[in-house]
């Protein structure tokens, strides 16, 4: 998900937002909960829309925050898998709060 420094900005940020966009589909599949399932293809328009008009120091946290996730389920520590998705979960609502507010 990073951006190569010669990439534009909008290339990036499409590549960025399509691979996010994988990341959490492929989370929730192999979470096996329909529920969260469901709910993720709910949000898909509002993230979208989200993605398009926020993204600047977003993605730089996200993707931290999606390393996080991946260190944690590399390593076979469900106690810090946790952990990390309820950390982006908790920033991303905060993003989104901050965004959709005014």
């Amino acid at each position: 998900m990073r951006a190569s420094a010669n990439d534009p900005p909008a290339e990036a940020y499409r590549h960025f937002a399509r691979l996010d966009s994988d990341f959490h589909d492929l989370i929730a599949q192999v979470s096996g909960n329909e529920l969260v399932q469901e709910t993720l293809a709910n949000l898909h328009t509002h993230v979208h829309l989200f993605r398009l008009f926020y993204h600047a120091r977003v993605t730089s946290d996200a993707v931290q925050e999606h390393q996080g996730i991946i260190d944690a389920l590399a390593a076979g520590d469900a106690n810090g898998a946790e952990a990390a998705m309820r950390h982006h979960l908790e920033r991303s609502r905060a993003r989104f709060t901050d965004a959709f507010a005014g």
